[in-house]
């Protein structure tokens, strides 16, 4: 993997030689700056100039990682996980140009940096790295403050969870020839338009650890819906002991159900967004070990089958 040719990417040399070598110096020290990955000023200059090149991308650099991770899960089964980091530069703030591609952020009261939202893909049985199916890079810069109500009725594309339909789609693009890509998302991915019919690749499946309550179309909600169901089996994990919640090691019992459902679209959807979802399973994990503070209970949506606990 290190004798990775890139003399093609950029069509000038001079860029591929300077790519090159930053990449080196990058792989001995990922977390340092430029100015510290340089042997020397001239060496310095040469690392910025590479990266203020009208020529290297971010897109083209993320869709460069897209197709070569591609070719290196053809047959596979692989786990696509998703989430979103911030990269804050509120220290650097009095440095950077208004147009670097920065804008508020989360992190810190006046924080300024960008987001980073990529899919790290890796084998479903080793857990083995193959790389990223892409990688979103955006900011807040000259976004518009809305109601809730107003949020509520916009398409999901003008919003900034957009960011998970089009992880998805790098995933279908890039990972086409993999036998199976399932899709890892976290709370902030529980959202109706990815489990609508025809969202996914056909070798792609989600899983996405649900927050809504969900109305469904066999009437009742999916919590009430899923806790009713008979326990369809139990399991013991080990719990490491937590010093910020001060618990100790243990062995957590596990009490899993499922559920096969379909979820009616939210109230205040764009009428384009289907009505009804496609077939969902909801799995909930639920400890039953006595004299627990903080039980572990987890659901999660998916568009796998399930029909054994195993």
């Amino acid at each position: 993997m290190f004798g990775t040719d890139y003399s093609k990417l950029f069509n000038d040399l001079r860029l591929s030689r300077r790519g090159e070598s930053l990449l080196n110096k990058l792989r001995q020290d990922p977390s340092t700056s430029i100015q510290s990955l340089a042997s020397c000023r001239a060496e310095q200059k040469a690392f910025y100039r590479f990266l203020n090149s009208s020529k290297v991308k971010e897109e083209l650099l993320s869709s460069e990682m897209g197709f070569r991770c591609g070719k290196a899960v053809r047959g596979k089964v692989v786990l696509c996980i998703q989430d979103t980091s911030e990269i804050n530069l509120a220290n650097h703030s009095n440095r950077l140009k208004a147009s670097s591609g920065v804008g508020p952020i989360d992190a810190v009261k006046k924080g300024i940096g960008f987001k980073v939202h990529p899919c790290l893909v890796v084998d479903a049985y080793t857990c083995f790295p193959y790389g990223y199916a892409g990688i979103d890079l955006f900011n807040r810069t000259g976004v518009k403050l809305v109601t809730g109500y107003e949020r509520s009725k916009m398409s999901v594309k003008d919003k900034e969870s957009a960011k998970w339909l089009r992880g998805n789609q790098r995933a279908g693009n890039y990972l086409k020839d993999a036998a199976s890509v399932i899709i890892i998302q976290d709370r902030e991915g529980d959202i109706f338009e990815q489990f609508t019919p025809g969202a996914l690749a056909d070798n792609s499946f989600l899983i996405v650890r649900s927050q809504y309550d969900r109305i469904l179309t066999s009437e009742g909600r999916l919590l009430a819906a899923v806790a009713q169901e008979p326990c369809k089996g139990t399991y013991t994990i080990q719990v490491d002991r937590d010093s910020h919640k001060k618990t100790a090691t243990r062995e957590a019992q596990i009490e899993v159900r499922y559920k096969k459902v379909q979820f009616k679209r939210p109230d205040r959807r764009p009428k384009d967004v289907p009505e009804i979802s496609a077939d969902v399973f909801v799995i909930e994990a639920r400890e039953i070990t006595e004299n627990i503070e903080d039980p572990i209970h987890w659901r999660l949506t998916t568009t796998l089958p399930v029909n054994t606990v195993e």
